[in-house]
């Protein structure tokens, strides 16, 4: 897109930012008052040119004689999430206060522009109940886990999210699980007229009775839409849904005398949209779509090229964000490292007197343990992101689940996150992390991605002789950084089952680097840690950077240890750039 280009509402959106709604009544006290409500949902987000907010999914947070409301008239409920909901929920239009309303009136009082975000198979309501639940009818059958999310892991029958549109058409579910989830065959299947015109009729009354700037389709939680067999019929099908409802914001706007913007989040290559039936060439080409959201489908992934999507948008009005998510499938100890000098250079005074941020403090062990959740993304990591990002070509960033590192972690409160995404200049010379993409065993049950995007580099096994080529992106142009400017351009591998009999040879770009390697834990008698059979490697490469673009690293186990039966294989593959904060500033 032309740099001075704007979409059909006018806008150019440099930094979007995502917000499911949940900050309503997740992570918050009761009585929550709208003004405290309004302060993490929207006054947190200021940095930001658009807020997509979660206006529902199968229930909805505002009420409505289209959509069916979260709240049912329940008086007594099974936990006290769900208590918190209502209870919130009923206060705010007690006080005539729809939070819906709200949010519309608050973005535009900060200049941003407000879209209401809606999951076209949003499956929290079907995922089944672990492994370990106790059996139906067992004394303690009706007491959900403590470390689950209220609505969370209860099947579809028991759900709070579920609604009655799927319980009265069994017809309308897709019917058999894609490879990889567990619950895909619970979800709304698109070929059915019926269920594009139940969407169609919610986005009709949505933009005729709020105050938003567009609607954002949003089609990666979760992505599945017809039966696995069937996506490429389907494809057709979801185009034209997708310019009924183009048809519906332009005649909305005629009535009201405005534009409605309407943005999309697909997956991250065109393969992946087409495996899930979604003909995003055509939206694009056809001016459907005003923003387009490549994006995965939970954790990030740095291991995507975006080139092919963004370079779609050329000669249209219509503008590509890159997706970037707040967490990643692995906790690594370079992120570790990163979110300790993150607390440890807090400016004190600014922080100190944030008081969600004393609260969160002092509470933060019990919920950065929380089973299944990461404790948070570092800075880092999220700008090397959305630099390979702008590398790739696209027009900004946009943040998917911002409020759930501020309401659960603490982090993120001072907006930075959303200050160094607006332009690849702002990211240039700015802290980073790299890293080459982890298959993490059961990560995607909830969100599972395999049909969407490439497998991940590793784990990789390394199989003696046979050298292993890693592709990693380096957005920093380092070379053309002074030496002095560069506190730290830090490889760092991490090996499981190497031993200091064991002979590894690495190349960057087609030189050796094994002369800058540090390997402390291969030392006679030093300490291993708690698991011997992970070795670190550290590789200072200042004096040998690497290039902006793509770098290749060819790592070859040249000897293997004959006396350990297990096979050598790296796990992790990091690379953090820091540079000398007085020579940044």
């Amino acid at each position: 897109m032309a740099e001075d280009a704007r979409c059909r509402t006018g806008r150019r959106y440099r930094v979007a930012v995502n917000d499911d709604g949940a900050s309503l009544w997740q992570y918050r006290q009761v009585p929550l008052s709208a003004e405290r409500f309004l302060r993490t949902a929207v006054d947190r987000m200021a940095g930001a040119d658009l807020l997509c907010w979660g206006a529902g999914n199968t229930r909805f947070w505002y009420g409505s004689e289209v959509a069916e409301d979260l709240d049912t008239g329940q008086q007594v409920f099974p936990t006290v999430q769900e208590w918190m909901a209502h209870t919130t929920l009923r206060s705010l239009r007690a006080a005539g206060q729809e939070p819906l309303a709200l949010v519309c009136r608050r973005c535009h009082r900060h200049g941003m522009h407000l879209y209401a975000s809606l999951r076209m198979n949003d499956g929290h309501f079907a995922f089944p109940p672990p492994a370990d639940a106790p059996e139906p009818g067992a004394p303690d059958s009706g007491v959900p886990h403590p470390d689950q999310l209220w609505n969370h892991q209860r099947g579809p029958e028991t759900s709070p999210l579920t609604s009655q549109f799927w319980r009265r058409h069994p017809e309308y579910h897709i019917g058999e699980n894609w490879p990889g989830s567990v619950f895909s065959a619970h979800l709304l299947d698109y070929a059915h007229a019926e269920v594009r015109a139940w969407w169609v009729g919610i986005i009709t009354d949505i933009t005729a009775r709020f105050d938003v700037d567009g609607v954002e389709l949003d089609y990666m939680r979760n992505p599945f839409f017809f039966h696995p067999a069937r996506a490429a019929a389907g494809r057709p099908l979801m185009t034209a849904f997708v310019r009924k409802v183009r048809e519906v914001l332009d005649e909305a706007g005629r009535r009201r005398g405005r534009t409605f913007g309407l943005a999309a989040r697909c997956p991250t290559s065109l393969a992946g949209c087409d495996a899930i039936g979604l003909d995003v060439e055509t939206w694009v080409r056809d001016g459907l779509v005003d923003v387009l959201i490549p994006s995965p489908t939970r954790t990030n992934k740095f291991e995507i090229d975006l080139r092919p999507l963004a370079a779609m948008s050329g000669g249209t009005r219509c503008q590509v964000l890159a997706g970037v998510d707040t967490v990643m499938p692995n906790q690594t100890w370079e992120q570790t490292r990163a979110l300790q000098d993150e607390d440890r250079l807090a400016d004190p005074a600014g922080m100190e007197s944030d008081a969600d941020y004393r609260v969160l403090k002092e509470s933060r062990h019990n919920r950065e343990g929380k089973r299944g959740v990461l404790e948070a993304m570092p800075l880092n990591l999220w700008r090397a992101l959305a630099a390979n990002a702008y590398l790739d070509g696209v027009d900004g960033i946009y943040v998917f689940n911002l409020w759930d590192q501020i309401a659960r972690h603490g982090r993120h409160l001072d907006g930075a996150i959303l200050r160094d995404g607006r332009a690849p200049e702002a990211l240039a010379r700015s802290d980073k992390l790299y890293a080459l993409d982890f298959e993490v065993a059961g990560s995607g049950v909830g969100h599972p991605q395999a049909h969407l995007a490439q497998p991940a580099s590793l784990p990789l096994v390394l199989a003696q002789g046979e050298p292993a080529e890693l592709r990693l992106k380096v957005a920093d142009a380092l070379e053309q950084v002074p030496a002095d400017e560069l506190a730290e351009v830090r490889l760092h591998l991490l090996l499981v089952n190497l031993t200091p009999v064991d002979r590894l040879r690495v190349h960057l770009n087609g030189s050796p680097i094994d002369r800058f390697r540090d390997a402390p834990t291969l030392q006679p008698g030093a300490p291993t840690g708690p698991n011997s059979a992970f070795v670190d490697l550290i590789y200072d490469l200042r004096r040998h950077v690497p290039r902006r673009g793509i770098n290749v690293f060819t790592v070859e186990l040249a000897h293997k240890n004959a006396q350990v039966r297990p096979a050598v294989y790296l796990r992790e593959m990091e690379l953090s750039i820091r540079y000398r904060r007085e020579a940044a500033a």
